[in-house]
């Protein structure tokens, strides 16, 4: 039986539009040693017809229906159906760069030691991609927790998104870990924290690898309760969480990233109406002692600001931010 380093996990839901561009950029740069699973999470366009064509056409291409229950089951099952060392998600309207698998796959073959191959991405809007400077880091892999992690942090090359990073497969399932189902906003940016956290050597990837498909179905478009409920939900429980990190310095960096958390929970607070926001401002309210804050460089001006002008008018800046960034999309 071959050895399958890599398991490409993509779930897909009415991606008729996108995922056979998804599918070839991958194809294109595989090799023995990659297994591809397609999860569909409950279609009604022709994304099976399509998934089906390509399962025929590559064995190594795997295609699983399940009824339509969102992203984070999809990929939860996409994990148990998997065989690879390592895992990568791949979200089916976006895709691999060029070339990018056999880095990896070489990534992977050089230290089976490693927890995590961190990786960097573009965005792209209408076909177009946006390139982007990536501070480089020597070494990385030569660190143990929790020095890995701080230099992540310290670089800005610390990026929580489950499709930005290379995961060994044993990871999640010896530290039981995986996406909270009910969950919709925050879901992977909570598992790959406490994944981060479990690691014990991380490599990474310099050459941006993955390309981010930005559209106004993305759930970055989306402003709703939900949404500030979930991501509300994450800070309140990486708060309580950092007790248990015993580096001061990493609970430091961690704090700073929970703490910007909670002012774009602040300002998505001021995209809902009136009555939805008045539900949920005696739970975040309880929190605002975070503006307060300082820490890093995106801290200290909203500490800065908040403390001239108050909440309502960081909350409603925090909107504005939001929206022009998702528009921009930067």
């Amino acid at each position: 039986m071959k050895e399958i380093l890599l398991s490409i996990i993509i779930p897909i839901y009415n991606l008729e539009k996108y995922i056979s561009y998804c599918i070839d950029s991958i194809v294109s740069q595989v090799n023995k040693n990659v297994e591809i699973i397609l999860i569909d999470d409950g279609s009604k366009d022709k994304s099976r017809e399509i998934c089906n064509k390509y399962c025929q056409k590559y064995n190594y291409i795997k295609y699983f229906y399940q009824e339509n229950a969102g992203v984070s089951v999809a990929r939860n099952n996409g994990l148990k159906k998997a065989i690879g060392e390592y895992i990568l998600f791949v979200d089916g309207d976006d895709w691999i760069i060029e070339n990018s698998i056999p880095e990896i796959i070489d990534k992977i073959k050089k230290n089976k030691e490693i927890d995590i191959i961190a990786g960097n991405f573009v965005k792209s809007k209408n076909n177009k991609i946006k390139n982007k400077k990536v501070k480089p880091i020597t070494n990385l892999v030569e660190y143990d927790y929790p020095q890995n992690l701080i230099k992540l942090f310290e670089t800005n090359n610390f990026n929580p998104s489950l499709w930005c990073n290379i995961i060994k497969r044993n990871l999640f399932f010896d530290n039981n870990i995986f996406l909270e189902e009910n969950v919709k906003y925050t879901e992977d940016m909570d598992c790959m924290i406490q994944l981060f956290l479990k690691t014990k050597k991380i490599d990474f990837i310099e050459k941006p690898f993955y390309v981010y498909r930005q559209n106004q179905m993305s759930a970055t478009h989306s402003y709703s309760l939900k949404r500030v409920d979930d991501t509300m939900n994450f800070v309140i429980k990486w708060l309580k969480n950092m007790k248990e990190i015993k580096s001061d310095e990493l609970e430091k960096y961690l704090f700073n990233f929970i703490q910007y958390q909670y002012a774009i929970v602040v300002g998505l607070l001021y995209t809902l109406k009136k009555d939805e926001r008045k539900k949920i401002m005696p739970k975040i309210k309880e929190k605002e002692y975070l503006l307060n804050n300082g820490l890093g460089k995106k801290g200290k001006i909203i500490h800065y600001i908040y403390n001239i002008f108050g909440f309502q008018f960081i909350g409603r800046l925090m909107a504005i931010f939001i929206k022009v960034k998702s528009k921009i999309g930067r």
